[in-house]
């Protein structure tokens, strides 16, 4: 969706239309009595504004109508949360997110399950899909053939798969349950699948370009959609889809190239809209006249006409029919889409919580010691410490997601000056030197070796990588320096261990945090100093004397940040 509602939501604005329904019977403007809110996702809520201004008075009476638009996911985490906890906007009557996946948020909590009242009805569906350019949709066998997630997110596929942020967008949450229900029989479980997932897919920071407008321009190959958005972006409208989909030809008024719907047969989801009314006070009912009002709203948004409206927008009815101006031309499949029975709260919540962890992305500056006790073993292995510590960055270089950022740096005391700038701090895609910054990483790695008779210049390499971190900070990544050593300060000439400590102390920023992990091997290293200087910046230490520990730690430490 790129229209003017996403850029305002993401800037934390919320958009108030007219109320609908505000006339009653002769024309005339309301005043005063019951005021309904509704909120709505910003998908569907121009829509929700236009079926509750063309319902009119009825039974109720005149009773004014407000409609905001607010992401599904935001409303979710409110509707979770009791009364004066958190800074959030007054709780709607009704609420419409763009799926039912939302309710296992809202009803993480007993005063969340005791504020949706009834059972929540759809309004329409709009089936789950991946957005792709038309031209490589086709290259890959569409529309005879679906390239899902499996083979979008293949090793060799040279594709760019953008996931959308799933604890905030629901086609995003709803792909990745998908994709942990296909592949839950997997060696290694649902866990596995979900983490090598996680390490194939990029996930662009919240607020950056829309994500269709990013694979129409070529930015992204593939990402998580609805099936009505791609109607909506072919034929040009606003993000909320309320212009509908007749005369829709193609990418005409759409910015870049046209899109196609993508079925992943193996994880058929669907956002489906359901009508939710809550009550705020979680007091076990409505009152009255509130009751009595949201009754006849809901009706309003179920009813058959209102249906009729959204199928003209591109959206599936209950019953799985689109509308006859939508199809192929329009980048979509009118085949109907079978659809799983809903999945568990407890494994909703569960998938948000491992991808709170997984889904994370880094931004790692690595500094190895190349001194030369790093030539010695560990205890029951006839790897020297350097040759583990290798094997390891070895690993995590390969397994580090696509849009995670990462730089190397050695040190020792022994040339003159204390550290050597390997591989820039930068994205693992980006091209460095002719080939890409994972490429120069792994051969950078490879080519580390011990310098002999070459001391431990500690503190001067790191306040030199904490200060390169904090120079390059990058928003909405985890910012780190991990310092990997295996002794103590052995630079005479360098800065002194209070003088490191009262630096960092002084440069950290709060605003802009920079860690400083560290990561300890054998008995010779000084677990204690190590410590004190990661604490200063909220930073951990990490040990290990067995040299079977030392792929794990780097796995830990890597994932703990």
């Amino acid at each position: 969706m790129a229209g003017l509602l996403v850029v305002a939501l993401v800037a934390g604005l919320a958009l108030t239309w007219p109320f609908g329904g505000s006339t009653d019977a002769a024309g005339e403007t309301c005043q005063g009595g019951t005021v309904v809110r509704v909120a709505a996702d910003p998908q569907v809520a121009r829509l929700v504004d236009e079926v509750l201004t063309s319902a009119g008075p009825d039974d109720a009476g005149c009773v004014p109508v407000g409609v905001t638009a607010r992401r599904s996911s935001e409303v979710a985490s409110e509707v979770s949360r009791r009364t004066g906890q958190g800074f959030s906007a007054p709780l709607p009557d009704i609420w419409v997110p763009d799926s039912s996946l939302w309710l296992a948020v809202a009803r993480s909590t007993d005063v969340g399950t005791r504020r949706i009242v009834g059972q929540p009805r759809s309004v329409v569906t709009s089936p789950t899909v991946i957005a792709m350019q038309r031209d490589a949709a086709e290259d890959l066998g569409w529309p005879s053939e679906q390239p899902g997630w499996s083979t979008l997110t293949a090793a060799g596929s040279g594709l760019r798969v953008a996931m959308t942020d799933p604890s905030k967008d629901g086609p995003g949450l709803a792909s990745l349950l998908g994709v942990q229900a296909a592949d839950s029989s997997a060696a290694g479980g649902a866990g596995a699948a979900l983490a090598g997932f996680a390490r194939t897919v990029s996930v662009p920071v919240l607020g950056d370009d829309d994500p269709l407008e990013s694979v129409a321009s070529g930015d992204w190959d593939a990402t998580p959609t609805t099936e009505q958005e791609v109607v909506a972006h072919n034929a040009g409208d606003g993000a909320d889809g309320a212009d509908g989909a007749d005369g829709a030809d193609g990418a005409d008024g759409a910015d870049g190239a046209e899109l196609v719907a993508v079925y992943d047969g193996s994880t058929p989801t669907a956002q489906d809209f359901p009508v939710v009314v809550l009550d705020a006070d979680a007091a076990g009912g409505l009152p009255r006249a509130t009751a009595r009002a949201v009754a006849d709203l809901k009706a309003a948004l179920l009813a058959p006409d209102a249906e009729e409206r959204f199928a003209e927008a591109g959206f599936r009815t209950g019953e799985g029919r689109l509308s006859d101006d939508v199809g192929p031309d329009q980048g979509v499949l009118r085949a109907a889409v079978s659809l799983p029975s809903p999945p568990s709260d407890d494994r909703v919540n569960g998938v948000l919580e491992a991808w709170s962890g997984l889904g994370r992305r880094g931004r790692v500056l690595v500094a190895i010691d190349e001194s030369g006790s790093m030539a010695g073993r560990l205890p029951g292995s006839q790897l020297t410490k350097s040759d583990l510590a290798k094997r390891a960055l070895t690993v995590a270089v390969g397994a580090v997601a696509p849009d995670s950022d990462m730089g190397l740096w050695s040190f020792t005391s022994a040339r003159g000056r204390d550290y050597d700038v390997l591989v820039p701090l930068g994205s693992v895609s980006d091209q460095v030197d002719g080939t890409t910054r994972r490429a120069a990483l792994g051969r950078a790695v490879a080519r580390l070796r011990p310098e002999v008779g070459g001391g431990t210049g500690l503190y001067d390499t790191t306040l030199a990588a904490f200060r390169s971190a904090s120079d390059s900070y990058a928003y909405g990544r985890l910012n780190a320096v991990l310092m990997i050593t295996d002794g103590q300060n052995e630079d005479p000439g360098s800065i002194s261990l209070t003088g490191l400590v009262d630096s960092l102390r002084r440069e950290y920023d709060g605003v802009q945090p920079v860690r400083i992990i560290t990561i300890a091997y054998g008995a010779d290293a000084d677990v204690s100093v190590l410590q004190r200087i990661a604490d200063v910046t909220g930073g951990a230490t990490y040990r290990t004397v067995d040299a079977d520990d030392v792929g794990p730690l780097f796995a830990r430490a890597l994932a703990e940040l």
